[in-house]
C-alpha cells in the first residue's frame, strides 16, 4: 500500500515533461503547468503494515455519532520532513519559493485487490488545511468619516498601526514568528521609548498602566473563553523562560522571547523560530495580538501611551 501526499509548489523549476522518481523509499512525482512551471509535488511510500495506520471508524448506536480517528500523522510527518527538505535545499537548485506542505492532500493507494478491498470503507483521499477565520467587520459610512476627520489626532498612530496590519496579515498566512516580530514592534515603539536593551524595555513595559492593563484583560479573556490550545503552549513558554502566569511575568516572556527570535542558532537550547516551526509560536503571537487590541482601545480615544 502506498500512502501519499501532493503539496502544492511556487517555483521557477521547470521541466519539459512531468515525471516520477524512486528513491531511497520514497516515490516522488513532479506535475507542471501548461507552460511545464513546477506546480505540485507527490511523495509517496510504501506501507506494508498499513492496517496500523488506516482510518479507524467506529459508530455509537445510541447517538447515532460515527467518528473517524486519523491514524497517519507519523507517515504524514515523515513525508512532510522530506517536502521541507527539498523546499530548502530547492530554493537555491531549483528557483522553488514555497512548498505548501502545512496543507498536504493526503492518500492511500492500493497497489492489490486485497489492499483495494481495506480501503473500500475508509476515507482515504482528503486534505488537511491550515488556516485562520476571517473576521469581517462592516465599513460603515460613519467609521470611514470619522477616520479621517480624526487623522490629526491619530497621526501618531500611523506608523505603529502599520507594524499591527503586517502582524496581522502574517498571523493570518501562518507566518506567526513575523507576527509576534510585528505586533513587538507596534508596542515597543509606543512604549519602548527608543530603549534597546531587554531589561530597559521590560522596566518600561512593567511600568506602563496601558499595557498592564492590557494584560490584566488577556489574562480574563483565557479565564472566560477557556482557549485551552493557546493556554495550554503559552505555559511551555512560561515555563521555557521560567517566568509566571500574572502581569509581569507575561511581560517579561514577551521580551525575552523577542530577543530569542532576534538570534539563530540550532545549538541552542532556547526555542527559536524558524520557517518549519511556525505554528509552536501562534500562542505567543495571540497573546501579544491581545494585547495590542487592548492598548489601542485606549489610544484611539486620542490618549497618549502612558
Amino acid at each position: 500500500m502506498l500512502y501519499q501526499i501532493i503539496v502544492k509548489v511556487e517555483s521557477e523549476a521547470i521541466y519539459h515533461q512531468p515525471y516520477k522518481l524512486e528513491i531511497d523509499n520514497f516515490i516522488l512525482g513532479v506535475m507542471l503547468s501548461p507552460d511545464k512551471v513546477v506546480e505540485e509535488l507527490s511523495i509517496a511510500l510504501r506501507v506494508k503494515n498499513y492496517q496500523d495506520f488506516l482510518p479507524q471508524v467506529s459508530s455509537d448506536i445510541e447517538s447515532q455519532i460515527t467518528r473517524i480517528d486519523m491514524r497517519d500523522s507519523p507517515l504524514c510527518f515523515l513525508l512532510v520532513d522530506l517536502a521541507q527538505h527539498i523546499e530548502a535545499l530547492g530554493s537555491f537548485w531549483f528557483g522553488i519559493k514555497k512548498i505548501y506542505w502545512e496543507s498536504p492532500k493526503r492518500a492511500w493507494i492500493a497497489e492489490s485487490f486485497e489492499e483495494q478491498e481495506a480501503l473500500e470503507f475508509s476515507t482515504h483521499d482528503f486534505q488537511q488545511e491550515s488556516h485562520e477565520n476571517k473576521c469581517y467587520r462592516e465599513m460603515s459610512p460613519g467609521m470611514l468619516a470619522s477616520l479621517v476627520q480624526n487623522r490629526l489626532l491619530h497621526q501618531h498612530l500611523v506608523l505603529p498601526m502599520s507594524f499591527y496590519r503586517e502582524a496581522c496579515n502574517d498571523f493570518s498566512s501562518g507566518r506567526y514568528t513575523s507576527s509576534f516580530i510585528n505586533f513587538y514592534f507596534y508596542l515597543d515603539d509606543l512604549y519602548g521609548q527608543g530603549k534597546t536593551k531587554n531589561k530597559e524595555v521590560e522596566k518600561l513595559f512593567k511600568s506602563s498602566e496601558h499595557i498592564r492593563k492590557a494584560i490584566e484583560q488577556t489574562i480574563q479573556l483565557y479565564q472566560n473563553v477557556g482557549d485551552s490550545e493557546n493556554f495550554d503552549q503559552l505555559k511551555k513558554f512560561l515555563d521555557m523562560e521560567k517566568c509566571e502566569f500574572n502581569v509581569d511575568g507575561i511581560i517579561e516572556l514577551i521580551v525575552q522571547v523577542r530577543g530569542n527570535l532576534s538570534h539563530f542558532s540550532q545549538k541552542s537550547s532556547k526555542k527559536k523560530g524558524h520557517p518549519l516551526n511556525q505554528r509552536e509560536f501562534r500562542s505567543m503571537a495571540y497573546l501579544i495580538n491581545s494585547i495590542c487590541i487592548h492598548t489601542f482601545i485606549e489610544l484611539t480615544t486620542g490618549e497618549m501611551p502612558k
